[in-house]
């Protein structure tokens, strides 16, 4: 390939690279004005209640071993229901939340999430939905309690240089190919006309002979009269 198709090809990848660049970044930096996420999370331990027999205690937590009432508590603390009373402590429209709690496997443990706009919404939403689930939870699957033992709140969204990094990657290939694509675009229809213009060539010459072959022919019929008439005059005399 010739270097000066390499220095244009070069060029317009160049061009459309830094475009689609600038473009990742001005995306990167929307998104994380609307994307930031935090997520209040809660650990509760499922224990048999106090006023339980003695007797009775062992058996309990074996079928608290089993799982079965800790995956049957959870389903209840997930339900959107919870939702109202965490939207009205964290002073939020509800659809800005996200309520969401499982089992941990092997252990009497769950833990509840909670997803909003900011730190101090998540944990008061995660907060008074808790509170007002905990005491339905427990009493759907036996005598058990649950019980808070932990909690922390934390950013779920990406750093923004994770985020400058994708978007900004991302355009910088994009760009990059979409300049080598218009420019062998432009290179195959520039070979097309060249060719198209080469391809007229034969038939002008063509012509050009064919109209001197009929000049040359008219120039012998021209001289063969003149020869005759002069034949004819040698002739009378």
């Amino acid at each position: 390939m010739p270097r000066s198709i390499l220095t244009h090809v070069w060029l317009i990848a160049s061009l459309m690279a830094t475009l689609g660049a600038a473009i990742g970044v001005l995306l990167a930096n929307l998104w994380m004005d609307r994307a930031d996420r935090f997520t209040a999370q809660a650990t509760l331990a499922m224990l048999p209640v106090q006023d339980v027999p003695a007797s009775e205690v062992s058996g309990l937590w074996e079928v608290l071993n089993q799982g079965q009432a800790t995956r049957s508590a959870a389903i209840v603390m997930a339900d959107g229901r919870w939702l109202d009373a965490g939207a009205s402590a964290a002073g939020v429209p509800k659809s800005d939340l996200g309520l969401s709690a499982g089992a941990i496997p092997d252990t009497t443990l769950i833990t509840v999430k909670m997803e909003a706009r900011s730190a101090a919404a998540a944990g008061a939403a995660l907060k008074a939905a808790v509170d007002d689930a905990m005491s339905t939870a427990a009493a759907a699957t036996g005598p058990f309690k649950l019980q808070m033992i932990g909690g922390s709140v934390a950013s779920t969204s990406a750093t923004p240089l994770q985020m400058l990094g994708a978007f900004g990657g991302g355009g910088l290939l994009i760009g990059a190919g979409c300049g080598v694509l218009i420019s062998r675009s432009a290179r195959t229809r520039s070979k097309s006309s060249v060719l198209g213009h080469s391809s007229s060539h034969p038939a002008q010459v063509k012509n050009r002979h064919s109209r001197d072959e009929r000049i040359d022919d008219i120039d012998c019929l021209d001289a063969d009269d003149e020869f005759e008439t002069l034949s004819l005059r040698i002739t009378s005399r």
